[in-house]
């Protein structure tokens, strides 16, 4: 039948067909004819294995130096895009230290040297154990008592005397390195990080379920505020029975500057002032300063560490990691993993059956030996980064991108190898074209 005498309907529903759609050049060189099923599938077969690799990688607590620098920019632009307040879940309490200090002999040396001043602790404890009004919700005392002190007997029984209080140690390479308290919980404030040409010198990753049995403050702290239960397996750590990823990526809610702001929630109080306070015995100021707070000592001067985000107190950082778990930032929901296999699936896509956009950027890049050896990089890093960062914003949730953005250039290197291969061997077994003799007119 000729075209011209099918129907209106007859002619749109044969362009709209899929008989149509497979046998029209046209259509058929778009983006979407590539989603075939096949392709899909196996594409989506290559996302469960970056998926793995992904977990794998997140499970390290070895962190790359680029990592740092792309999570920097991922809570900087969150926090520029939506202009994120200071946090307000949990209300601390900071008290410094940095100005209660004591003077006590060298051991083994001449001269004196610099510890936190225990006898004012033991009177803040033992106030602080016999107040009725304004209840707190918990304390944790950011102090590593590494040297030995006339007050220690006298701060241990306040300290026991005190309810829902944790202090702290840290370890060195002669094991822990504490005064103990009998009856006093303790928890590990340290953190690892990783030194080298390549890896990061700054804290990023912090174990929920360390294999080495060093539970950290802020897990402690909310195992016991929450009523948890925190078990590791499987390379996961799983609260409550609920899988959380177990090397935790904190975002940093509360920053140095929210501290100093005239109306901030959370505010830094020097630990002398509030302890003139507590000897007033003064019931407002009880309820004022205490009432459901979670008051956290520790020296906000001197103790500071570098994070992706700068140089920030121990105290902060330890507050911030247990407002993460509080937001319950690591936990692997089904929308999480809904998200990221499709993502993964996207990426795979692009990476095994490129669009003609893509091989198009690719034969642009490859006119220099610059764009030949850093393009793939460039773009594959692009679309993940877009992966993670938009997984960031939705859930809070940071992924490690720099292993998959590595395993994606090597595996674009790796086609692009194989496909001109391919190439090369189907131009030699080709039928070599006769020459074409132009045909000349005399003038």
């Amino acid at each position: 039948m000729n075209l011209a005498k099918r129907t209106y309907w007859e002619i749109n529903f044969r362009y709209f067909s899929f008989h149509h759609y497979q046998n029209n050049p046209i259509l058929k060189s778009r983006i979407f004819s590539r989603l075939t099923g096949k392709r899909l599938l196996f594409s989506f077969l290559h996302a469960l294995f970056l998926l793995v690799l992904l977990w794998w990688w997140q499970t390290m607590d070895f962190t790359l130096a680029s990592e740092s620098g792309l999570t920097e920019k991922s809570v900087v632009l969150k926090r520029t895009l939506f202009k994120t307040a200071e946090d307000t879940s949990a209300h601390f309490l900071f008290l410094d230290v940095s100005g209660t200090k004591k003077l006590i002999p060298r051991e083994g040396r001449n001269g004196f040297e610099t510890i936190t001043n225990r006898a004012a602790l033991a009177e803040f404890f033992r106030i602080l154990g016999r107040v009725s009004e304004g209840k707190y919700q918990y304390v944790l005392c950011d102090i590593v008592f590494d040297k030995p002190s006339d007050d220690d007997e006298a701060l241990g029984s306040a300290l026991a005397s005190t309810r829902n209080v944790l202090t702290s140690y840290s370890i060195d390479e002669d094991g822990p390195h504490t005064t103990v308290f009998p009856g006093t919980p303790s928890a590990y404030v340290g953190y690892k990080v990783s030194s080298g040409l390549f890896s990061s010198n700054v804290f990023i990753k912090y174990p929920i379920a360390p294999g080495d049995g060093l539970v950290g403050a802020p897990v402690k702290m909310y195992e016991a505020t929450r009523d948890a239960k925190i078990e590791k397996s499987l390379g996961l750590a799983w609260v409550n029975g609920k899988p959380w990823v177990n090397h935790l990526i904190a975002d940093y809610r509360i920053r140095p500057y929210h501290l100093l702001e005239a109306d901030a929630s959370n505010k830094v109080i020097p630990f002398d002032d509030m302890l003139n306070l507590f000897r007033a015995r003064d019931t407002m100021v009880f309820r004022q300063f205490m009432q459901q707070r979670i008051i956290v000592i520790g020296d906000f001067e001197n103790d500071i560490h570098p994070t992706v985000l700068g140089d920030m107190p121990g105290p902060l950082i330890l507050s911030n990691i247990y407002l993460s778990l509080l937001h319950e930032d690591g936990r692997i929901t089904a929308w999480l993993m809904l998200y990221v296999l499709s993502g993964l699936t996207l990426l795979s896509w692009l990476l095994l059956y490129p669009p003609p956009v893509i091989e198009r950027y690719q034969r642009w890049c490859e006119k220099t030996v610059v764009g030949f050896l850093l393009g793939d990089l460039f773009l594959y890093a692009l679309v993940t980064w877009l992966i993670v960062f938009t997984c960031y914003l939705i859930t809070d949730f940071h992924l490690n991108l720099t292993l998959l953005s590595l395993y994606t250039f090597g595996m674009s290197i790796y086609i692009k190898y194989r496909n001109g291969k391919r190439g090369m061997a189907g131009g030699a077994n080709a039928t070599p074209a006769q020459p074409v003799i132009a045909k000349t007119e005399a003038v």
